[in-house]
């Protein structure tokens, strides 16, 4: 049974006031029939349907023209799914299930013969696999990530490596401002002809059955049907094929748990199904990194092991500086992970605050940032990362004494709590504030007291320190000749 899907929204268009409510079941009812043509995903379909229905009866209750417009959003995502139903390109969406594909072994001489992954992006992106990039929030992954598009889209090298030029399609599920951080990008001499954007909100998480059948999500299959569009019409253009796929962010257009390795596998599956279609193309994932442990940073990816396992390359984009007066943030792009390939040197970056031409309701210029490739030299980059890590430790010693001038520091334990670092750092911090001078206490059951300054005991310590490790890395602090607890080997 069939309806006409025209001829019913040409109805809903001019309701009679007490036809409102009947149009909207008449039309939940179409949604629903043509639902059905996703033989394989029929009651995915049902459920998101029922949903959406009671959503638009609630919202129009009442009002004859509201509830006649909740029935033609009923009518239009009807076609939708009909489309989708009829569209090869998409995933699950044929009427009949195909048949598998018998495995079949490989000799080792075949498989030796197989083709090497092309490189997308040198170092960073390959075709037919997936790089997880993750980084703090504020750090600017989207920034670099739209560089790197830009960077492919016209054929530039990206920071100094080689790419492949093509389109590049970049999912967009946080609603960024993009349209200003593009015009920085064209201002700055790219012409974007090859980059798409798709705004897009729905998960792509498929829907996993106990017995472990798995039916891709209404996000997935509308992903893949407008990626399947755009493939069409660069064919028809004479336009080259798709080499890069990029999506911003992961927990954007996961549902479920990050920490869920099931999860997360299934988020990772259905981004290879959107992949495989396009062989020629790599994929870029955007991700959060994981909660920092006070000073010792661990620099992973957020959730589930699944996501440093099941991916191809997994690279950290973090902070190593700031100019505030310059408007500058100095990054680092590393790898982590890299199947079958050994890892590349790391990128030194720079995010520039720039301004462009656009203006705002005030009449004043906009700004925005983009990224670019750090020329310092190797000693200038040295040198500035040591100065950083030294006003760190000076900062972490400051915070210190000052807690313990309050009288509240009773052991490393209190000393940690108020400062909320770890407990290596605790009492790496402890230990030098001692040595040095600087605190002092009569017993075991009384607080930490501040000594005043003094020249002659400070000055000979401070100096067997200068060469130790600094507080908050991977060992422990130690004056050469000595041996403090800690986790650390010897010196």
């Amino acid at each position: 049974m069939s309806t006409d899907l025209a001829a019913l929204r040409e109805r809903l268009s001019a309701p009679g006031d007490g036809e409102a409510r009947d149009l909207v079941d008449l039309a939940a009812w179409v949604a629903a029939d043509q639902a059905a043509c996703l033989s394989r995903h029929e009651r995915l379909a049902h459920e998101m349907l029922a949903a959406r229905v009671d959503l638009v009866r609630a919202r129009g209750l009442g009002d004859a023209d509201r509830m006649a417009e909740a029935a033609r959003e009923l009518v239009d995502l009807a076609g939708d799914l009909t489309r989708l139903s009829r569209n090869p390109d998409v995933p699950g969406a044929d009427r009949e299930p195909k048949e598998t594909r018998p495995l079949r072994a490989l000799s080792a001489a075949e498989v030796m013969t197989e083709p090497r992954p092309v490189p997308i992006i040198e170092g960073v992106a390959w075709a037919g696999r997936i790089t997880v990039m993750v980084s703090e929030s504020g750090a600017g992954k989207t920034f670099e990530l739209l560089r790197a598009g830009a960077d492919v889209a016209d054929g530039s090298t990206h920071h100094g490596r080689r790419v492949r030029r093509g389109p590049v399609v970049y999912a967009s599920y946080e609603g960024d401002a993009l349209g200003l951080r593009l015009t920085a990008l064209r201002e700055a001499g790219y012409s974007l002809d090859g980059l798409h954007v798709i705004r897009a909100s729905e998960p792509l998480s498929p829907r996993v059955e106990r017995d472990g059948t798995e039916h891709p999500s209404f996000g997935e299959l509308a992903l893949a049907e407008e990626l399947a569009r755009l493939r069409a019409h660069l064919q028809a253009t004479g336009r080259a094929p798709i080499v890069l796929l990029i999506f911003d962010t992961i927990r954007a257009s996961l549902a479920g748990s990050e920490d869920s390795s099931e999860d997360v596998s299934a988020y990772l599956r259905a981004a290879r199904r959107i992949l495989a279609p396009y062989p020629e193309a790599g994929c870029i994932l955007a991700h959060h990194s994981g909660w920092q442990d006070g000073e010792q940073r661990r620099k992973r990816e957020r959730g589930s092991s699944a996501f440093r396992g099941n991916a191809d390359a997994t690279l950290y984009l973090e902070v190593t500086g700031e100019d505030a007066e310059e408007h500058l943030a100095y990054l680092t792009l590393r790898a982590l992970k890299v199947r079958d390939e050994e890892r590349p040197a790391p990128l030194r970056l720079v995010r520039r605050r720039v301004t462009v031409t656009e203006m705002d309701e005030n009449g004043e210029s906009r700004t925005t940032c983009i990224v670019e490739r750090d020329h310092r030299s190797a000693e200038s980059i040295e040198e500035a990362a040591a100065q950083a890590e030294a006003e760190r430790q000076a900062d972490l010693e400051r915070r210190a004494l000052d807690v313990v001038r309050k009288g509240k520091v009773t052991s490393i334990a209190t000393l940690r709590a108020l400062l909320g670092c770890a407990q290596p750092v605790a009492s790496e911090l402890l230990a030098k504030l001692q040595a040095t001078g600087r605190i002092a206490r009569k017993s075991q059951r009384e607080p930490y007291r501040a000594v005043p300054s003094r020249t002659h005991s400070t000055a000979s310590t401070t100096e067997s320190y200068r060469t130790a490790r600094p507080i908050g890395g991977t060992g422990t602090t130690r004056r050469e000749g000595t041996s403090r607890t800690g986790s650390g080997g010897q010196s």
